[in-house]
């Protein structure tokens, strides 16, 4: 991630103010949580870690602020293997994929220049302008692959 957290909840404090929304010690708190989480996560089960640690945070409130941070291109979706919905923080400076195994339901990032510059040419050769992207590739892994 190239922000920090203050840069990060900076530009999120930015987006909420030009939208409207209501911004309140708690979303910043889930913010907070949500950007130091360091891989994939469910929303139910990211609630329940945070709500065993001393935090109680409104499932509602929760969602809403989940889906603030979607609208704002904060975070992104990646769907695994058995169709659940997972996010990470989105770093607005590097665009990147996942490749997912369809058996064991892993996880791997793939940043890679050639694929940018493939997708960049592509929307300039069809007058595209990408606002936000989301590409997943599903595979057999080779642990997956050696075991059968």
């Amino acid at each position: 991630m190239t922000l920090t957290l203050d840069q990060f909840l900076g530009v999120f404090r930015d987006f909420m103010k030009e939208n409207n929304f209501r911004n309140t010690v708690t979303k910043e708190k889930i913010v907070t949580a949500i950007f130091n989480h360091d891989h994939h996560f469910e929303i139910d089960e990211l609630l329940a870690q945070l709500n065993q640690t001393g935090h109680s945070f409104s499932r509602a409130t929760f969602y809403r602020t989940i889906k603030q941070l979607s609208a704002g291109n904060f975070i992104q979706k990646v769907m695994n293997v058995d169709g659940r919905m997972l996010y990470e923080v989105r770093d607005p400076d590097v665009d990147h994929d996942h490749v997912i195994c369809n058996k064991c339901g892993k996880i791997t990032e793939v940043m890679d220049v050639g694929i940018n510059k493939a997708i960049q040419q592509f929307c300039k050769t069809h007058s595209f302008e990408s606002i936000y992207r989301s590409l997943h590739i599903y595979v057999e892994c080779g642990m997956c692959k050696t075991e059968a």
